[in-house]
């Protein structure tokens, strides 16, 4: 019987200097499933697989009792590492940005976040991001 045990991992092609660190909080995680039947759900690690082959780092780096505590730390690290601008990383996104610094969203800023925008606003979004 595998423990439930959520965890935050990173692997990466040493020989190439190219990494990802990521999450895995599903009911069945547990550190000892990674790189044997996870293999981590982001579509770019994938992708990069197929070109270079299989990661030499795999390892497993924290352990949780919560799933929330560990998308918590995930998004600490890559918040702290820059990994989404870092050109080093693979990661896309720091998955949680809103929930985490914010908290949940009012329905007041939901009706704000529907609203259409301007060309000028979504050309600074655009640059922004």
């Amino acid at each position: 019987m595998t423990i439930y045990k959520p965890y935050t991992y990173l692997i990466g092609w040493s020989s190439l200097n190219v990494w990802y660190y990521g999450v895995r909080y599903a009911k069945t995680a547990n550190p000892n499933d990674l790189w044997v039947s996870y293999f981590t759900s982001s579509k770019k690690v994938k992708e990069f697989r197929k070109i270079h082959g299989e990661p030499d780092i795999k390892e497993g780096r924290r352990t949780f009792s919560k799933a929330e505590d560990a998308r918590r730390w995930e998004f600490t690290v890559l918040n702290r590492m820059n990994c989404v601008k870092d050109s080093r990383f693979l990661n896309e996104s720091n998955a949680g940005l809103t929930f985490y610094t914010l908290g949940p969203v009012s329905e007041e800023t939901r009706s704000k976040m529907r609203k259409p925008k301007s060309n000028e606003t979504r050309i600074k979004m655009s640059e922004a991001k």
